[in-house]
């Protein structure tokens, strides 16, 4: 099994974690939970001012909640909270990207390594240290950078980092199934399409509004406030994934959606622009103009009446995403370990 354990570069790993239920806290009580698994002391501090967080160049503590969303919603990483890490020059302290300011200040006054995990690159764009030539150099130089997607590899590229480390995440395994279940379920889904109305609402609701006059009986399925089992019996009813977001990063339910038999299609932004993050051909990506113009919509309407060449064609990107888990494991093994 690639979760073999194996001898730690570092004496403790804390992670610093939002507590809400996004993408980035998953990836986070992710991280933690392959780290332990690895045999490695990792551990989460939700770094919320409710829970007394403080951070000096010593330690960080902070209390431990009895329950938040974000345990509950995670619970099958078994969250390992902490309440005090004490660093030496061996710890590792690890925060995503919406706190890269912390990561500056801290990494600029200590000797505690600290990495910053660019989840979404929107948020790194607009920290004022990447804003800044002098400091930007200065975190680059001090804060190891972690990668999500390839789309964050070259943001950190553009911006002079010569050196990032590839720590990808993966979906819940809920989310996948076979092939041959996939090709099974094909037959008997009506026409239908699942979206994320949080992003790119006003572009996905011009698509509906003009692909409900070219698709009489199409089934719109809108992916909002569900609970993780909610999501996976809607995406299982979806013919078709359209998400009409900017990708911050390698977005999770796309990945889901295809996991899970819909064919996908994607606006070509952020990390949907980059094929090693989303391997589709150019015919499942378009622009906001194509969507509201009518020109998507048009092309829907003729892939909905045979979907099965669609569903052959993502093959791929379906197997890529099953492979995620072992992919994520080798690169914690190839950063983490000592072999």
């Amino acid at each position: 099994m690639l979760s073999q354990r194996g001898t730690s570069r570092f004496s403790s790993v804390t992670i610093l974690c939002p507590d809400g239920v996004t993408g980035g806290p998953e990836a986070l009580h992710q991280l933690c939970y392959e780290l332990n698994n690895l045999g490695i002391d990792a551990g989460l501090v939700y770094r919320e001012q409710k829970y007394n967080f403080t951070l000096t160049t010593r330690y960080v503590s902070a209390s431990v909640p009895e329950s938040n969303s974000a345990m509950e919603a995670y619970s099958a990483y078994a969250p390992r909270i902490i309440g005090h890490r004490q660093f030496d020059s061996k710890s590792l302290l690890i925060l995503p990207e919406v706190y890269l300011e912390l990561a500056y200040r801290f990494g600029q006054a200590t000797s505690v390594p600290v990495a910053c995990w660019i989840l979404g690159v929107p948020n790194a764009e607009a920290a004022p240290t990447m804003k800044d030539e002098a400091r930007k150099a200065e975190f680059l130089g001090r804060v190891i950078p972690f990668y999500q997607s390839f789309y964050a590899r070259r943001f950190l590229e553009l911006n002079g980092g010569r050196t990032s480390i590839p720590i990808f995440d993966y979906i819940d395994r809920r989310f996948v199934l076979s092939e041959e279940r996939i090709m099974d379920r094909t037959g008997r889904i009506p026409r239908s399409i699942a979206y994320f109305p949080r992003k790119g609402g006003d572009v996905a609701a011009k698509f509906f509004e003009i692909a409900a006059q070219l698709i009489p009986d199409l089934k719109p399925i809108p992916i909002h406030r569900m609970s993780r089992d909610q999501v996976i019996n809607a995406l299982s009813k979806a013919q078709f994934y359209i998400d009409f977001g900017t990708q911050p990063g390698k977005d999770r339910v796309p990945r889901e959606a295809a996991a899970l038999g819909a064919a996908v299609l994607l606006r070509e932004a952020g990390a949907a622009s980059f094929y090693e993050d989303h391997p589709l051909e150019r015919d499942y990506l378009f622009s906001a103009t194509e969507a509201m113009n009518g020109s998507l919509a048009r092309r829907v309407a003729a892939m909905i009446n045979d979907p099965m060449p669609h569903l052959e064609k993502q093959q791929y990107y379906r197997q890529k995403i099953r492979l995620e888990k072992e992919e994520f494991l080798l690169q914690l093994r190839q950063f983490f370990l000592i072999e």
